[in-house]
């Protein structure tokens, strides 16, 4: 929150809120709420925030990780064992 609130790598911020909440894994994730002073341009986003999955040759057991822990399917019927499914029916959708 520093870098966002201090640091304005987005700008000038108006106000913020944020909360911290826990996966049924355990693993901790972040919600958050930035009103900024000025506009931020739709095009200058991706200029802050991105996501890629891991390379599997550079760093297979990362690539492992990400690939089963933080990405969502195949479910349904390709999957009927997937995680996500109870009685049938994904839960996530």
């Amino acid at each position: 929150m520093n870098l966002i609130t201090k640091a304005k790598i987005l700008g000038e911020v108006k106000c913020h809120m944020y909360t911290i909440e826990w996966q049924k894994r355990g693993l901790p994730y972040t919600h958050i709420l930035t009103w900024l002073k000025d506009s931020l341009h739709v095009h200058r986003v991706d200029d802050f925030i991105s996501a890629e999955i891991p390379n599997p040759q550079e760093d297979p057991d990362l690539f492992c990780i990400v690939t089963k822990q933080m990405v969502h399917g195949p479910c349904g019927s390709i999957n009927l064992h997937s995680p996500c499914m109870k009685d049938g029916i994904c839960t996530k959708r």
